[in-house]
Formats: structure tokens, sequence, C-alpha cells
């Protein structure tokens, strides 16, 4: 298993390298934590859309979540992964699902 992970470890890496040259940028830990962000960004607007009774609703004209700023904020004292997606542009956010 070790040897998979070694092999697939050097796969991503001359990826990257093809596609930026002379780029130092590892996937490990850079792309990792990357993924890591949009998952609790992504499950904690899941949330959000799921509490339309409690303010949030979707504008899918605009792709943004609609809530009051004062709603928002003490919501997201309880939900960190939410800090910084009040008024925030989703336009991907169905190809996500």
């Amino acid at each position: 298993m070790a040897y998979l992970n070694l092999v697939m470890k050097n796969i991503r890496k001359k990826m990257l390298y093809e596609k930026i040259p002379g780029c130092d940028l590892k996937a490990n830990p850079h792309i990792q934590s990357r993924m890591k962000l949009l998952k609790g960004q992504y499950f904690a607007i899941v949330e959000m859309m799921g509490m339309a009774g409690s303010g949030f609703s979707w504008n899918d004209k605009d792709k943004i979540i609609v809530v009051e700023r004062q709603i928002f904020n003490k919501w997201k004292r309880s939900h960190p992964n939410a800090n910084g997606l009040y008024n925030i542009l989703f336009p991907y956010l169905r190809s996500w699902e």
C-alpha cells in the first residue's frame, strides 16, 4: 500500500509540473488543504440551504444565498466553516452535488 501511495504522489507531482512548468507547489499539503476548505464550505452551504424556514434562501439567478446579515452572523458562530460565505457567489454549486 505504501508503494501505491508513493506512485500516486509521483504521478500527481508530474501532472502538476506539466500543467505549471517551474512550479514548486506540492500536491500535499496545498491541494489537500484547499480540498478540505472547499468540502467544509460546501457542507456549510448545504446546511444553510436546508434552513429555508430560518431566513436562508437560494437565489438561483444570482447563485447566492440570501439571508439577513444579523441571522448569518448568529448562525456562523456555531459553524466555523461558514465564515466568509456571506454575499459570496457560488456559480458552480450545482456541479459540486
